[in-house]
């Protein structure tokens, strides 16, 4: 999977799949989605919504299913600011990889970072008395 950052592009690649990132007025909610035409997805999500949507990005994947493999892999990263669904805080790290898909940055790189970042906030949010090995708790030996 080559997956590339653009804009307002669709690819005559039938088996072509898009991640996108919607954003519900300036500095509201973001949605991670795929789609196969991420316009049209937009315009269905606008028909029921009161606020002004716009897609922030969308990452081009040409294989069939690149772009939800990729959308379930943000939703795990940033599930602690998931509001409701597909629909997350704009959060800085989630701006952050936002801003590096639209400026054509490595994504995959880029999700490793965020999730060595959310491992490292949780290890150091360990209970007392315990310590983080490896991503599982284990009672310290004292």
């Amino acid at each position: 999977m080559t997956p590339l950052a653009v804009d307002k592009v669709l690819s005559p690649n039938k088996d072509a799949s898009w991640l996108y990132f919607i954003q519900a007025n300036e500095g509201g909610p973001i949605k991670i989605g795929a789609s196969r035409d991420p316009h049209a997805r937009l315009e269905a999500i606008q028909a029921n919504c009161p606020f002004r949507l716009k897609i922030l990005t969308m990452v081009f994947c040409d294989t069939p299913y690149g772009a939800w493999h990729l959308e379930r892999k943000l939703h795990e990263t940033f599930a602690s600011g998931r509001l409701h669904g597909e629909w997350f805080r704009p959060c800085v790290r989630l701006v952050r990889y936002v801003e590096e898909a639209r400026n054509g940055g490595d994504i995959h790189a880029c999700l490793d970072n965020a999730k060595r970042r959310k491992q490292a906030r949780e290890r150091r949010k360990a209970p007392c008395g315990k310590q983080v090995s490896r991503g599982l708790l284990q009672a310290s030996i004292d």
